[in-house]
């Protein structure tokens, strides 16, 4: 063993990547070694880790070190290595093969040191229940040795471990005993830090009188050292707690001084937290134009640090700032802060899950090896008791009973704490839609008809991630809550009539036939909610696949105790494969129908059903329609009668979007074809580029195929995931047709996985973007994709001879398409038929089609191109052939009458046919 002093002595380096793939490399050669290499392996390792040659003055003879000893020493100080270079996983390993070791020999504070570093590596990888676990462990082994100093050390980490995790209670407690400790080791360093966590956890309490009380002891510490760069931070601490006070003067001088002392030390984050804090102080006392550089500076930072919680801060700060003077801008920040307040929110979820299903996995382990322990006890005294009485054997049967009964209650409660985890997380959601669709609301109400729009789009999209929302927290409360729903008695068909008139109106508007038959009246006990969601969501979905002019029915009949209800249409239908998966939570089989919805409805249906015992199936045919069969237990329990004024029910009807028109342009102008199957994405697309260049909307792949080869457009922007054909699929359509594959296209999809990138590269697209999209970024991808064909144009524009230099800006296909047309203009003109619709006809193309692929490759009309070739053809005669007359060469190139030719030749190249003869010296 290393002497106690020999870590404190030497220097600490954090390793570069490849020091890290030297120490890996030490590592595997020290497992696989043994005797005098195996030692030269460990000196090695301890030589990197603390950069200084081990001696024998400051490490006893390894050679003489028990073999215990030195495998613990290399595994912990890898462990330590890795730590410092924040390689968390490999320290986590390295950490835990030394840790048996360090029992094995009865080193106690070895011991302690291998628990808390494990329990910190956890930490670090957002796993707290285990960090939790391992710190406590080493709590307990410096309890044991008495050290006050490693006691608040590890009751510091578990303080820092309950700051984040949100157990507040906890590291309170904690926190207050470190304390202690620190003070009766008199280390005001750790001091200063711990009452920074106590302020910081009053905070989150609270309690902001004892936030402040606790920031401004660490400042006077921190003041009485001389750490300045802390001194800052407490400044921060100490304003918060006078903004949650109300003290808005004291906390501005507070983030005043703060600013000033982190400008000096450097400190950006820190800095940007107090700019944030300062920028809500002068937003309160009305002094947005200052308050707009702190955010400003705040958020530019935070983006740059991918901070998500604090520039979210920040973009709402701006909002806030701006919504009176600016309001589009303000409405900008306001869309980043959905933004990030989504990616938080997904982020928390992912990691709370994760926390969740740990404690989960560990608590039930540790019920199941009680359960284990307790049967095991079981049959042991069952063997031993074969000759007790009959009453031991009754007791032991008891006891084995409560235990197993306990352990089944407690298995119970953590499903409760799981689906209830589940239901709070979807309840967070509402908060930042309700803010979302409350503010595109009032943008409605501005004079600008672009903002009205976008808002309505902004509210259109809101309501229906709302109706996600709900759907799924009605999917929780059916799993956790069966026991609270409202169930009434009455007549379920008046009930069930009275849904289906909601949906006669809407019906009508799309010609489709909406029949009800009831046979007889059934009085029984239903839940209203439920029948609403049931109802509502099969309706919606018939009338959703249905076309017009179709037929949607319901039929509804008591056979016995039970009653049976179809819910029928004439849709578009499932085939085998779609209908086995429907009731599954968020399938989305095939179709050709846009927006086939989130698949969470008939999961909603289905879990209904099943809770009320009952059973629902579905029969489809491809093309003709789809049934669903619902039957249910009829019971007659319940004494409250449904009431008349209770029947209500809001139709949940498929949603529509506005229908999207193309621009009108002309041949000759720049036109672009947008493919997306969601309109309000479509719309928002063609609405950057509106101002400047013709726009097309197809909502399909198929249908933008066809659009793409009637318009022959300048640049495609197509969606990946659509009804029926998709983006890669028209990519390599677009490609493998000669009428579009000179066209450029960007891939826009929400499928942001590299191999989902590379297949849509390999299909043909030029570029790929994922949604969602920067507008900016899309813009500079189409100018610059654009900008290629319109310095080709350029380039064919001049009459000099740079034919060299065209055919190297040219892909292989337009190259390949340029010598098919300038082959057929050749025979056409020696046969006297050259012309536009003759040369269109050739190529397999319309006139039109032939005219803007040849304009897209050289900005020529087929009629300039093709007098360019007569020209060229007449000059190579000129040069070549000085028996043919002018009038001949005027034939031979297809012009009737020569003046024509005469007047041509010389727009050309500046001189008439005779002239450029006698120049050449013929």
């Amino acid at each position: 063993m290393t002497p106690d002093g020999y870590k404190t002595d030497c220097i600490k380096t954090t390793g570069t990547s490849k020091e890290g793939q030297a120490m890996n490399q030490l590592l595997q050669d020290y497992e696989q070694q043994d005797g005098a290499e195996r030692i030269a392996s460990a000196n090695h390792i301890f030589d990197l880790v603390y950069q200084a040659e081990i001696t024998d003055e400051r490490f006893a003879a390894t050679t003489h070190t028990p073999a215990d000893s030195v495998e613990m020493m290399v595994w912990h100080w890898a462990g330590e290595y890795f730590w410092d270079t924040q390689d968390y996983h490999q320290s986590l390993r390295c950490v835990q093969r030394a840790l048996p070791f360090a029992y094995r020999i009865g080193d106690m504070e070895l011991q302690s040191d291998c628990e808390h570093l494990i329990g910190q590596n956890y930490f670090r990888m957002s796993d707290y229940a285990r960090a939790v676990e391992y710190v406590r462990r080493s709590l307990a082994l410096d309890r044991k040795m008495g050290d006050e100093s490693r006691i608040s050390s590890s009751l510091n980490t578990l303080a820092a471990i309950c700051l984040t995790s949100k157990q507040l209670k906890d590291g309170e407690r904690y926190v207050l005993e470190a304390i202690i400790h620190s003070t009766a080791a008199h280390d005001s360093n750790r001091m200063a830090i711990q009452y920074g966590i106590a302020s910081e956890i009053y905070h989150a309490m609270n309690k902001e009188q004892l936030a402040l009380d606790y920031a401004r002891r660490a400042y006077d510490l921190d003041a009485l050292r001389g750490n300045t760069a802390k001194v800052g931070i407490r400044l921060s601490q100490i304003a918060s707690a006078q903004m949650a006070l109300e003290q808005y003067a004291e906390a501005e001088r507070s983030l005043k001084h703060a600013i000033t002392i982190l400008e000096e030390a450097g400190n950006e984050r820190s800095l940007s937290i107090c700019r944030n804090q300062m920028g809500e102080l002068l937003n309160h006392r009305g002094a947005h134009a200052e308050a707009v550089q702190n955010f400003r500076q705040a958020a530019e930072v935070f983006a740059a640090q991918h901070d998500m919680y604090n520039e979210s801060r920040a973009r709402m700060g701006l909002y806030k700032a701006m919504k009176d003077g600016n309001p589009f801008e303000a409405g900008q920040h306001l869309l980043r802060y959905a933004e990030l307040k989504d990616s938080i929110y997904h982020r928390d979820m992912e990691q709370a899950v994760s926390q969740q299903n740990v404690q989960y996995k560990t608590e039930e382990l540790a019920l199941r090896q009680e359960r284990e322990r307790a049967e095991k006890r079981v049959i042991l005294i069952g063997g031993i008791a074969l000759t007790a009485t009959l009453l031991f054997v009754v007791t032991v049967l008891v006891y084995l009973g409560r235990v197993r009964r306990r352990n089944h209650l407690a298995l119970k409660r953590l499903a409760t704490l799981r689906e209830n985890f589940f239901t709070n997380i979807t309840h967070e959601f509402r908060t930042p839609l309700t803010v979302i669709l409350g503010l595109s609301h009032d943008l409605q109400a501005t004079d600008a008809a672009e903002v009205r729009d976008k808002a309505r789009i902004i509210e259109r999209q809101g309501k229906g991630l709302l109706t996600l929302i709900n759907q799924l927290l009605d999917i929780s409360k059916i799993q956790s809550a069966m026991g609270n729903a409202d169930w009434k008695n009455g007549n379920i068909m008046a009930y069930l009539t009275m849904i289906e008139e909601s949906y006669r109106d809407y019906a009508r508007t799309r010609n489709i036939d909406l029949q009800f038959f009831l046979k007889g009246t059934v009085e029984m006990d239903f839940v209203p909610d439920y029948v609403n969601k049931v109802m509502n969501n099969l309706l919606s979905n018939a009338f959703k696949f249905t076309p017009e002019y179709g037929k949607v029915s319901v039929v509804a009949w008591r056979e016995g105790d039970r009653l049976f209800i179809d819910v029928s249409d004439t849709g578009e239908g499932m085939d085998k494969e779609m209908l086995s998966h429907a009731f599954e939570p968020f399938f989305q089989g095939e179709s050709e129908t846009q927006h086939i919805g989130t698949g969470v409805g008939l999961a909603l249906v289905k879990q209904i059903i099943d809770a009320l015992e009952g059973t629902i199936t579905a029969e489809s045919t491809v093309g003709r329609g789809t049934t669903f069969h619902i039957s249910i237990p009829i019971h007659d329990n319940i004494k409250h009668k449904m009431s008349e004024v209770a029947i209500e029910n809001t139709p949940l009807l498929p949603k529509s979007e506005p229908e999207l028109s193309d621009s009108e342009g002309g041949d000759d102008q720049c036109r672009l074809l947008v493919i997306e199957d969601n309109r309000d994405i479509a719309a928002y697309i063609g609405s950057q580029f509106a101002d400047r260049y013709a726009v097309s909307y197809a909502e399909n792949g198929k249908a933008g195929l066809e659009k793409a080869q009637e318009l022959v457009p300048d640049l495609i922007i197509t969606d990946l995931m659509m009804p029926g054909m998709d983006g890669l699929e028209v990519c390599r359509q677009v490609r493998g047709n000669e009428i579009t594959d000179h066209i450029p296209i960007i891939v826009v999809t929400a499928k942001i996985t590299e191999e989902e990138r590379i297949r849509g590269l390999e299909a043909g697209a030029d570029a790929y973007l994922a949604k969602p999209f920067n507008a900016d970024e899309l813009r500079t991808r189409v100018e610059k994709l654009l900008d290629r064909h319109l310095r080709l144009r350029g380039k064919f524009g001049k009459n000099a001879d740079t034919d060299k230099d065209k055919n190297t800006q040219l892909t292989d296909a337009e190259r390949r398409f340029l010598t098919k047309t300038v082959d057929f203009i050749y025979q056409l003109m020696d046969k006297r038929r050259l012309d536009v619709n003759t040369l269109a006809e050739k190529l397999c193309m319309s006139p039109r089609q032939f005219h803007r692929k040849l304009v897209a490759i050289t900005g020529d009309s087929p009629a300039s191109y093709m007098l360019k070739i007569k020209m060229q053809k007449a000059r190579h005669l000129l040069e070549t052939k000085p028996g043919l007359t002018i009038e001949d060469v005027a034939d031979c190139c297809g012009f009737e009458h020569t003046p024509n030719f005469y007047s041509a030749f010389k727009k050309m190249y500046g001189i008439t046919p005779m002239d450029y003869r006698r120049g050449i010296g013929i």
